[in-house]
């Protein structure tokens, strides 16, 4: 198939990508590199300036996707990350119109904060947004955009537990399709214990994934075991600035709000990282994994934190199985092949009924 990728969020696209190519399909992707990320991949940049601080720079990216419609059509399938990938462009329903028109499919991931998941939220025991935040996290006009594309596109295709529960009913909802991840970019070596143990926290939407809650349960370790551990806490690191830290961790503190873990939470486990992220039996079992899994789950209380924190501290030799452990999950669920090979019966399937 000939399949274009569109939009970029922590490197799914660049690896999904890297499957369906070594599966045989014919790949472009435009991103912007997941903004100051700066991921790489991309086969052309979604605009011309990633930031846009002047008056030039925004007219530029205003007019930008105009001059390449001619790479926006005559495909299979195409794949947007976001319903929001032309947010901010004033014609962006005609530019998602002209994609609809031109191709012979059009899906979209459920994998960031839509409207539909948003709105669903309550109906977790914990979530990123409190019921007073989700009623004002949308605007009329962003509304309308959602509606517009998701009205549009064939199907959705939710990447976690989280989402599939929001999209429930939602005639669009499509199967669960995991994250991917190509292991040969990333290295795996023994998790050792070397003289601390080094925790890590990089803060991405600090709100968002409950970053107040960890860098509490970070800030007492430190007062009470800070002669075993050495922490490290980053904030807008470019992916290739956050590998080098995510390489010398021993634990690595992806999120405290959601149900099951992201991006951060695999690439940390294929490295052979412990991982404290969303880890929610009922997350896991959406992926049908008949081994225990090492994903460590944590909620926002800064106590449940800690103690986590501490019970990992008096068993360092447990460290190093649960690395090798979380490796393994991640081949046999995330492997860019196999998520190559789901979407693409997925997509052969829209095409045939279609």
């Amino acid at each position: 198939m000939n399949i274009l990728l569109l939009g970029e969020f922590s490197g799914f696209h660049k690896n999904l990508k890297e499957g369906l190519i070594k599966s045989g399909h014919t790949v472009c992707l435009i991103s912007s590199g997941d903004g100051w990320k700066k991921i790489s991949g991309a086969d052309y940049n979604l605009n011309k300036y990633t930031v846009a601080d002047s008056l030039y720079k925004k007219a530029i990216n205003l007019i930008y996707p105009f001059l390449m419609l001619s790479k926006y059509r005559n495909y299979d399938v195409v794949h947007v990350i976001n319903p929001f990938l032309f947010s901010n462009h004033r014609f962006s329903e005609f530019l998602i119109k002209y994609i609809k028109n031109n191709n012979r499919s059009f899906t979209m991931s459920a994998c960031g904060s839509d409207p539909i998941y948003v709105k669903k939220m309550s109906l977790f025991n914990y979530a990123p947004l409190t019921k007073s935040q989700q009623i004002n996290y949308y605007n009329k006009k962003e509304l309308v955009r959602f509606n517009f594309i998701h009205n549009l596109v064939d199907q959705v295709i939710p990447v976690m537990y989280d989402y599939l529960k929001g999209y429930d009913n939602d005639s669009k909802c499509g199967e669960l399709i995991p994250l991917p991840i190509n292991l040969d970019n990333y290295q795996y070596k023994d998790n050792i214990i070397n003289e601390k143990f080094v925790i890590y926290h990089g803060i991405t939407r600090a709100n968002f994934k409950g970053s107040n809650y960890i860098i509490k349960a970070l800030e007492r370790l430190k007062k009470t075991h800070g002669d075993l551990v050495e922490i490290i806490v980053t904030e807008k690191l470019t992916f290739s600035e956050y590998q080098n830290v995510l390489n010398r961790c021993n634990i690595l503190i992806d999120q405290c709000k959601s149900q099951a873990y992201g991006m951060n939470a695999i690439i940390g486990m294929s490295m052979g990282k412990v991982v404290l992220s969303g880890g929610e039996e009922k997350a896991i079992d959406c992926f049908k994994y008949n081994k225990s899994h090492p994903v460590i789950n944590i909620v926002p209380n800064t106590d449940q934190i800690y103690k986590v924190l501490k019970s990992l501290l008096k068993s360092p030799a447990q460290i190093e199985e649960i690395g090798r452990q979380g490796n393994l999950m991640v081949k046999n669920i995330h492997s860019h092949l196999i998520i190559a090979e789901k979407y693409s019966v997925c997509w052969k399937n829209i095409l045939k009924n279609k």
